[in-house]
């Protein structure tokens, strides 16, 4: 038999160490899980895979040790720059204009933050 999340939040997922809330990462229910078991709640579920962790941001400072490694190209760095702001959320490009002593309204669109920003920093 699979193993349930707690009645109050049937959207909590299993780990090894309790129920994580599925948005936030909260351990809702400390409890301890076999993997086995967690597979099993997953295959369970019609057609539901495990979540996957999100991949890691490469830094500035990894771009360019990449850069000068010769594992990448510059060019290819300002690519990943432009991907890098996309997702961003407003108040990290508010905040990364700042910190190129640009102050962007937040009352504009996304996009229109993104290319304002693009146009701010200097491609390497």
């Amino acid at each position: 038999m699979a193993i349930k999340p707690p009645a109050w939040c049937r959207r909590a997922v299993p780990v090894p160490h309790g129920w994580k809330h599925w948005a936030t990462s909260e351990i809702l229910l400390p409890k301890m899980f076999t993997q086995e078991q967690i597979d099993e709640f997953w295959a369970e579920k019609e057609g539901a895979a495990a979540p996957v962790a999100p991949a890691p941001v490469a830094t500035e400072e990894d771009v360019q040790d990449m850069i000068t490694e010769g594992k990448i190209q510059a060019g290819m760095a300002a690519a990943m720059a432009d991907d890098d702001l996309s997702s961003m959320s407003k108040k990290e490009l508010e905040t990364l204009g700042r910190e190129h002593g640009v102050e962007l309204d937040r009352r504009q669109s996304k996009k229109a933050l993104v290319e304002q920003m693009k146009d701010i920093i200097p491609s390497k």
